[in-house]
């Protein structure tokens, strides 16, 4: 069987393409991803169209959220206000083990 080019009987591709469909969430459910990027043959999958919508902006370039500061721009406003904090010194995240602070929560 083929999909898109793949030949799905080796078991490489089919993994491939499973583990794109499916994706793991914290507590070990699967979640189906259905909604696909069509833009330029990109193939992305989102188990939500907000999430979708939010990822073709990748596509067209546009970045209209723009620092104050250093006139950097940004494809989306959460990213400008991670951005702000370089200026700003700010780090409002706290690790509750040692209590170092960070700028972003994933640090």
């Amino acid at each position: 069987a083929n999909f898109k080019g793949m030949d799905l009987l080796d078991s490489g591709n089919f993994r491939r393409l499973k583990r794109d469909i499916l994706k793991q969430t914290r507590n070990g459910q699967s979640v189906k991803r259905n909604h696909v990027c069509l833009i330029a043959n990109c193939g992305k999958r989102f188990a939500r169209s907000d999430e979708l919508n939010r990822h073709k902006i990748t596509h067209t370039g546009s970045r209209p959220h723009q620092c104050s500061i250093c006139n950097r721009s940004f494809p989306r406003p959460d990213h400008l206000t991670t951005h702000m904090r370089t200026h700003t010194g700010e780090k409002p995240f706290e690790c509750p083990t040692c209590g170092k602070k960070f700028a972003r929560s994933d640090e």
